[in-house]
């Protein structure tokens, strides 16, 4: 008759064995020369990476202050394009003016050579009683002892370089009497379109 024990209380354990391996087969002596071969060599490659580890941390660091330099510039060149735009809309607003200036200097008017010209040419029994220069337009309102010096008198406004003589025009006022002083004369009134301000 055979007799099976199956009780696990019972079985005998083997500590020879962990797991699949059998520590009987490991020599001792291997095995710790295995496990200061591994720590060694672990120091061993930490000493020969030490330095370059050390001089790529320095690099890094290098890196590092040149990149917040460049940053602090970057910073700083933001500042100067504020300045060059603000400078550039100062010159923009400054050539508006000019354009404006210019305008207005071309646009000048000095009527001193007109009323000259006029003087000059003004029939001695011609008078004025009104003369007005708005812009480049000219009204011209007066008495004369006869119609003949009128006619002199619109004659010479066309020869003369200021006026346009194809726009000179003659009318009777009807805010002007006939009569001035008790003497029989002839209101007249005279538009012209000045062309030039200056010179003869």
């Amino acid at each position: 008759m055979i007799e099976v024990n199956l009780s696990p209380v019972q079985q005998t354990q083997d500590f020879t064995k962990v797991g699949p391996i059998n520590l009987t087969l490991i020599n001792p002596i291997y095995f710790v020369l295995a496990i200061i071969a591994i720590y060694s060599v672990e120091m061993v490659i930490d000493s020969i990476f030490d330095d370059d580890i050390a001089r790529l941390e320095t690099e890094y660091k290098i890196y590092q202050n040149k990149l917040q330099k460049l940053r602090t510039e970057l910073a700083s060149f933001d500042e100067v394009k504020k300045q060059v735009t603000e400078l550039n809309q100062k010159e923009k607003e400054l050539e508006n003016q000019v354009v404006v200036i210019k305008q207005i200097v071309a646009k000048r008017q000095n009527p001193y050579a007109v009323l000259k010209y006029i003087a000059e040419k003004t029939p001695d029994d011609v008078w004025i009683v009104d003369l007005v220069v708005d812009d480049r337009n000219l009204k011209i309102m007066g008495y004369s002892k006869a119609f003949p010096s009128i006619t002199k008198f619109i004659e010479e406004l066309r020869l003369s370089i200021h006026f346009n003589s194809d726009n000179i025009n003659y009318t009777k006022p009807q805010t002007l009497k006939s009569e001035f002083k008790g003497i029989a004369v002839e209101p007249f009134e005279i538009t012209a379109q000045i062309v030039n301000f200056y010179g003869d």
